[in-house]
């Protein structure tokens, strides 16, 4: 079973408010009938799932969503189908989720490094 852990300080807030992201700014591409928005909603919720419960996972989350979002960025501006606002937000929500991922590794670090006592 995946072992809880408490998240806390920058990782755990920049997570959050992408997961908000994620949600919020589908909702107009929802109503468009894009099927991206979809994508969007389940990346926010799996994002804030993971945070909100404590999952050890967390790190190792974050990455994959940075890399998906470097992937869909690439290929947004291979296509063409790139405007100047969407590059400037995406930009910035991979910034975000790269000092969120530093954060959170950094921190299971720290917890991989701490002597674990036994009690009888």
């Amino acid at each position: 079973m995946d072992e809880q852990v408490r998240w806390h300080g920058t990782g755990r807030w920049l997570s959050f408010a992408v997961a908000a992201l994620f949600i919020l700014l589908a909702i107009p591409d929802f109503a468009n009938d894009d099927p991206a928005a979809g994508w969007n909603i389940f990346l926010g919720l799996l994002l804030f799932g993971v945070m909100a419960a404590g999952s050890r996972r967390a790190p190792l989350v974050v990455l994959v969503l940075t890399l998906l979002m470097v992937l869909r960025i690439t290929l947004s501006f291979i296509g063409g189908h790139f405007s100047p606002i969407d590059a400037v937000a995406n930009v910035l929500v991979v910034v975000a989720l790269v000092v969120a991922w530093l954060d959170l590794r950094k921190q299971a670090t720290l917890m991989n490094e701490k002597p674990r006592t036994q009690t009888s």
